[in-house]
C-alpha cells in the first residue's frame, strides 16, 4: 500500500493496466481541501455527498456544482474517445466531431469552474 500524498489518482485505469499486482482501495473520504480562512471541504467521489459538502462551504452553490462536474464527466468522456483512445497519428475509432469542442481547447480549468460556480 502506498499514499498518494496531497494528490488525487484520477485515472487508476491506467495503473491497473501497468500490471501492479496490489489492489486498489476507494477510501470513502477523498481528501479534504483547506482553505486560508479555516474552512475545509471533504472530496467524495460520489457527486450527490460532493453536492453536500459544497453547500455545507457555502450555501447556495451546490446545484452549480453538479452541473460542472456534469460537463467534467463528459469532457473525460470526449477525452478518452479521442486524445486517450490510442497512438497518436492513428484515428479514433469511436470519436465524434463535436469532441474536439467538448474538451475546450486553449481554457483553463479555473476559468472553466468560473462559469458554473
Amino acid at each position: 500500500m502506498f499514499s498518494l500524498g496531497p494528490s488525487l489518482l484520477t485515472m487508476p485505469e491506467l495503473f491497473r493496466n501497468l500490471g501492479v499486482g496490489c489492489a486498489m482501495v476507494e477510501p470513502k473520504e477523498l481528501c479534504r481541501y483547506r482553505f486560508a480562512d479555516g474552512s475545509w471541504l471533504r472530496a467524495f467521489r460520489d457527486p450527490g455527498r460532493m453536492e453536500e459538502q459544497v453547500e455545507l462551504l457555502a450555501p447556495g452553490p451546490g446545484a452549480a456544482w453538479l452541473a460542472f462536474y456534469g460537463w467534467a464527466r463528459e469532457c473525460l468522456a470526449a477525452s478518452r474517445r479521442t486524445f486517450f483512445a490510442g497512438p497518436l497519428g492513428r484515428p479514433p475509432e469511436q470519436a465524434r466531431i463535436g469532441d474536439l469542442l467538448a474538451v475546450v481547447p486553449g481554457r483553463t480549468l479555473d476559468g472553466l469552474a468560473r462559469r458554473y460556480i
